[in-house]
């Protein structure tokens, strides 16, 4: 099923389908990562399943500076502004995100929206 965790690595299946993992292998290696390589603003990418989208499921990756209230990352006051998104129905790809906040604290968290 989609709450399932058939390889054991701690991540339900459906979230393994929808960032473009093996949900049969606990290999954790193409999870989103923060990027950090001397650049003044760090920035995260996110693999996506062109075929959990063509499924009708969507991402959500928000923000907070305080963990009590979270912002989506399309608000234009999250933080986060929109690198590149090579992801469509069909076609696995990446959302590529800057982090821009000047928070001294900030917190990201993604998760799956469900057709």
């Amino acid at each position: 099923g989609l709450t399932a965790d058939a390889d054991g690595d701690g991540f339900a299946n459906v979230f393994e389908f929808v960032f473009h993992q093996n949900g049969a292998s606990p290999d954790l290696s193409t999870l989103p990562e923060l990027i950090i390589n001397g650049q003044t603003e760090p920035r995260i990418q996110i693999p996506i399943s062109g075929a959990a989208l063509t499924d009708g499921f969507q991402i959500s990756v928000q923000s907070s500076t305080n963990l009590i209230d979270w912002l989506e990352f399309t608000d234009s006051e999250s933080g986060l502004q929109v690198i590149s998104n090579s992801s469509s129905p069909g076609v696995d790809g990446a959302l590529e995100l800057r982090v821009v906040s000047e928070s001294k604290r900030y917190f990201i968290r993604y998760g799956v929206v469900f057709p």
